[in-house]
């Protein structure tokens, strides 16, 4: 029997010296990121999720990592990660949207804005360039993380350099780890 979440008094005493995390192959959905208490672990630089099936949505891992300063990498392959469309047509995306758009609103402006708004602007050209009709997230991590979506419909459903959502270029590659040659699809964060 896996674990379905973590629990505050699990992480009270040591969420702020946790650096890795690695919950793979356990029974975590979804729901994970609000039953859980990813929040609390300030320190957190690696966290792998990889292997849990019921894991299909990547909005609600955004929102959980966004304001994590320290995290490097989210492993989140071979879960059930759904394909871009799917993704973008979901509740759970469209909060996403509404939040972060709301967020933005109530920002006030900065120097440092001036400066994303200006990259911003042309990462958004050339997203709109390759496709239209995709969904734009106006806000980017705080953080430099990176996303591994290998063997998910989500990777499947991406192309290497694409920009997706105005948060992440795509990055694709051959992974020889463990003896198998496998595609190994990365999320960067801009």
């Amino acid at each position: 029997m896996g674990l379905e979440r973590l629990s505050y008094p699990l992480l009270v005493d040591v969420g702020d010296k946790v650096e890795e995390l690695d919950l793979s192959a356990n029974l975590f959905s979804d729901r994970f990121w609000a039953s859980s208490h990813i929040p609390f672990l300030p320190k957190l630089r690696v966290l792998r999720l990889r292997e849990n099936k019921k894991v299909s949505l990547l909005s609600p891992a955004l929102l959980a990592i966004a304001d994590l300063p320290c995290v490097e990498m989210v492993d989140l392959s071979y879960t059930s990660l759904r394909s871009r469309r799917e993704e973008e047509n979901s509740a759970t995306f469209q909060l996403y949207l509404q939040l972060l758009s709301r967020e933005q609103e109530e920002r006030p402006f900065t120097p440092e804005d001036a400066q994303l708004s200006e990259s911003h602007e042309k990462i958004k050209a050339d997203e709109k360039s390759k496709t239209e009709e995709s969904a734009s997230l106006p806000l980017r991590l705080k953080n430099a993380a990176c996303v591994n979506i290998s063997a998910t419909p989500l990777a499947a459903s991406l192309c290497a350099g694409e920009v997706l959502w105005g948060l992440f270029r795509v990055e694709k590659g051959r992974d020889s780890a463990g003896g198998k040659d496998a595609e190994r699809t990365l999320l960067r964060a801009l």
